[in-house]
């Protein structure tokens, strides 16, 4: 069955309630949750309390089957099957919260397609760790936390609580898919470092005006001064942007060329890279000499 993973509409939340409470149900009756001991469990989930959640900004996300949810006997006549949701803490920590599969419709895989899609949910709102808070005592949970790549990080035990509560927590992403921008890099002959507005002088002469250079290039040599200076002004707000790779490459305190980065695919370990080095340093290793450097960045 395929699925679709998105973000909730005001209109979906009483049926994204539903799915809560039934996914939670079974944990409440295990450890003996009620409405008095444990208002907030997911057992008890009211569309009112997502609502308010949805209204002060916390992210909601379902888990919906393609076609039919479950065919004509089915309880559950809609296709929303899973859900979880995110809360900004600060300071880069992002909180899983709810995270629930309908029991009809565990051992798929959705549990786990919900926790990758948190986690690349929270690297888009620029998080560095996702956490969450899970009863101590289920040991099955804790476990299937662990398996995916969570680390427990401690508990602690509550008066009013009729359980402890463990505290789990991963990076946001594996360290070879995140994003960390055009840093400087170094390597025996080479320094590469963001290109900026005064590198104009020699980018011209040293490869964006060589026909014999630009060639190679998306786009055409340039003609004056002017326009190289032009197109660096241009690209330097992409450089606060994570994933925005683009050195220049400089030999013996002056640019010498560029290189950068792009469809990078860290979960196969792969990208497209573009490149372009001035004539004069040709048949010299120092474009190989960038490459290697940048790839062992990057992965």
């Amino acid at each position: 069955m395929s699925y679709t993973i998105r973000p909730l509409c005001r209109w979906e939340l009483e049926a994204g309630a539903e799915v809560v409470r039934r996914s939670f149900a079974a944990v409440a009756d295990q450890f003996h949750l009620t409405r008095e001991n444990c208002p907030a469990s997911g057992a008890f989930m009211t569309p009112e309390r997502l609502t308010a959640d949805f209204e002060s900004g916390v992210l909601l996300y379902g888990l919906f089957e393609e076609g039919e949810a479950g065919g004509a006997a089915s309880s559950w006549p809609v296709p929303l099957v899973g859900f979880y949701q995110l809360r900004r803490r600060g300071e880069g920590q992002m909180k899983l919260e709810k995270l629930a599969v309908l029991p009809q419709r565990r051992h798929r895989g959705y549990g786990r397609a919900l926790l990758d899609h948190a986690r690349h949910t929270a690297a888009k709102w620029d998080g560095i760790r996702l956490t969450a808070d899970i009863i101590e005592e289920n040991a099955q949970l804790k476990s299937w936390y662990l398996q995916n790549g969570f680390f427990y990080t401690g508990g602690r035990s509550f008066d009013h609580l009729p359980f402890s509560v463990g505290y789990v927590e991963a990076p946001v992403l594996p360290a070879h898919l995140r994003h960390r921008g055009t840093v400087e890099l170094n390597t025996s002959r080479l320094i590469l470092r963001q290109l900026r507005p005064d590198d104009y002088l020699d980018m011209f002469h040293n490869w964006a005006s060589d026909p014999q250079v630009s060639r190679f290039l998306g786009w055409k040599t340039h003609t004056d001064l002017l326009e190289t200076h032009t197109i660096l002004t241009q690209w330097m707000p992409h450089y606060q942007e994570p994933q925005y790779y683009h050195w220049a490459m400089v030999y013996e305190g002056h640019p010498i060329g560029a290189i950068s980065v792009h469809s990078i695919d860290g979960e196969n370990k792969s990208c497209e890279l573009g490149y372009c080095i001035g004539r004069d340093y040709w048949g010299r290793g120092l474009t190989a000499e960038a490459v290697k450097e940048v790839v062992g960045f990057l992965f």
